[in-house]
């Protein structure tokens, strides 16, 4: 069983969160160590902290079991793509522009329909994702009018999003606008990260094509989600890109994710965000954001309730590729071996339909529980260590990477604003020295009946 209470070094004192119970608290020393030790307290805050902790969990999220049961259904037409991102690693600037047969992606679609009546489901969710989905653009449109028929037959209600870089015209912005109702649009900011880490075919901008589309779609009825990869050079500019972008596009959402180096960066000397940098930068740009109405999200803190995956792995999505392969996540199958990994769950073929193999499913299942990296993180039930194939695989190194650094620090924060310690989360972030005590502490888990010791872990 994972540890469900844990204690967090914030300046002179400590948080004690406990995500299964839906409990936090700030304390001081102490009142750790009253709230640890074996002698009765005379505290009855604490007497009442450990009677509420001694009661069973609120929330125990466990794998998943029994007959798949998938949660939404996302459509990679093609891992081709119409620009040339730096940072790519999902092969679109060299994946040769093969597109999904029509015929499969009906497949799939009847598939997933007589799945959700089964089960007694109300919305087919499905997502498309690239490559750059709509450089296959006959396919989509056959994709969305196919599922809006197959839905009106059963009852159900479609629900369409879409990951895009928008480099497309102003008629498909339109005909997005029509009929889809969400869609995640990357957009780095101004044109010096634009262009810098998104360029076109021979360098050329893409700025004024992905503004104008980040323009006709703020008119639309979707839910526009601006995606921002952060980088070393950009994470001092997220306020004032928070506003730029609230205050020209105004989206829904605007979600600051930091770029993870890889060979390519590498070869064009683009830096990954300082995690101390970034968490503090983030913080100054949700308040701007809230001003404008706007909801900013980093991936790794934005669930309400506790989880054991932070994306699709482990949750039944089913993602099908252009080659038919039915697959757990969206990275492709080399990510996935370097690390000796198999996410494959099945094949789909036109007149068969999808075929799983019950032992791969089991197998995706159990591999979100399996992540030694996270043992002593309060973060384990919320971040849920991230990426399974980048962050968290089997074999990593257990020492926090900057990812697990940035995602503690605003974890920590969030949970301290929920407490009404707006000054303190001020004061922690003004503090590098009190941030890197936070971020590095190795061991977070408590136990009752032992005392606390600040520098050491709490079994």
């Amino acid at each position: 069983m994972k540890p469900p209470f844990f204690a967090i070094p914030v300046m002179d004192k400590w948080l004690i969160h406990c995500p299964l119970h839906e409990v936090t608290a700030l304390i001081n020393q102490q009142a750790l160590e009253e709230f640890l030790g074996d002698r009765p307290t005379t505290s009855p805050e604490i007497a009442e902290l450990n009677s509420v902790l001694r009661e069973p969990p609120i929330h125990a999220p466990k794998p998943k079991s029994g007959e798949f049961d998938p949660q939404f259904l996302a459509i990679v037409t093609t891992r081709g793509c119409n620009i040339n991102c730096v940072y790519c690693d999902f092969g679109g600037p060299t994946s040769a522009k093969v597109h999904m047969a029509p015929a499969l992606a009906v497949e799939a679609i009847d598939w997933m329909a007589d799945r959700l009546v089964k089960s007694q489901r109300e919305e087919f969710f499905l997502h498309f994702f690239g490559g750059e989905p709509f450089i296959s653009e006959e396919l989509v449109e056959i994709v969305v009018h196919r599922t809006r028929a197959v839905c009106a037959e059963r009852g159900i209600r479609p629900h369409f999003d879409v990951s895009t870089n928008g480099v497309f015209n102003e008629e498909r912005a339109r005909w997005i606008g029509d009929y889809f109702d969400s869609v995640v649009l990357s957009f780095d900011g101004p044109p010096e990260f634009q262009d810098r880490n998104r360029p076109g075919n021979a360098g050329r901008s893409t700025f004024a094509a992905v503004a104008r589309t980040a323009e006709r779609l703020s008119k639309t009825p979707i839910e526009l989600c601006l995606r921002v990869c952060v980088t070393g050079e950009s994470a001092p500019k997220m306020p004032e890109i928070t506003r730029w972008m609230a205050t020209t596009y105004r989206p829904a959402v605007i979600n600051f994710e930091p770029l993870t180096e890889n060979d390519l960066t590498a070869r064009v000397q683009l830096p990954a965000a300082d995690p101390y940098e970034f968490a503090r930068r983030w913080i100054e740009s949700k308040k701007i954001a809230e001003a404008y109405g706007v909801r900013l999200v980093y991936s790794a803190t934005d669930s309400p309730t506790p989880r054991l995956s932070s994306c699709p792995v482990g949750s039944d999505t089913v993602v099908i590729t252009p080659d038919g392969s039915v697959n757990g996540c969206y990275l492709q199958p080399n990510d996935w071996l370097q690390h000796k990994m198999d996410l494959n769950l099945g094949r789909i073929s036109v007149g068969e339909g999808i075929r799983l193999n019950p032992s791969q499913v089991d197998h995706v299942r159990q591999m979100i529980v399996e992540k030694p990296r996270c043992a002593g993180c309060f973060c384990q039930w919320s971040c849920a260590g991230g990426c399974h194939v980048s962050n968290t695989y089997k074999g990593c190194s257990p020492q926090y990477v900057g990812f697990c650094l940035q995602t503690r620090l605003l974890t920590a924060c969030s949970l301290l604003q929920e407490l009404g310690q707006d000054q303190l989360v001020n004061d922690l972030l003004a503090d590098r020295q009190a941030m890197e005590k936070l971020a590095t502490h190795s061991w977070d888990p408590i136990t009752f009946n032992q005392p606390a010791e600040p520098s050491a872990r709490c079994e």
